[in-house]
């Protein structure tokens, strides 16, 4: 895992962000859960997850979802995190950003 990868997989183990999605806690998000538990994570201020409809949160799914497996892996979610942050210019983007 990268820099960047661990910062953000810390950060989100610490905020509990993504407590509450993955139902069986096995580090990866089915779509089931996503589409069932991404209100959880949309009163976080994260960029591209913030207040996200139903529609909105199938998109992202299949956005974070790179392999195409069906599942977001925790690799995949940080990733994710980080490319909409970065391109938000949100505050922890350009933290991020400036991680190698």
């Amino acid at each position: 895992m990268d820099a960047r990868r661990a910062v953000l997989a810390t950060l989100l183990v610490a905020s509990s962000c993504a407590l509450g999605v993955d139902a069986n806690d096995d580090r990866r998000i089915s779509r089931d859960e996503w589409m069932k538990g991404h209100h959880s994570v949309s009163t976080y201020d994260w960029a591209k997850l913030h207040k996200l409809t139903d529609a909105e949160a199938a998109t992202v799914f299949d956005a974070m979802d790179t392999d195409g497996g069906g599942m977001v892996l925790l690799n995949e979610w940080c990733d994710y995190l980080i490319r909409a942050e970065v391109r938000a210019g949100t505050a922890t983007g350009q933290l991020l950003r400036k991680i190698p």
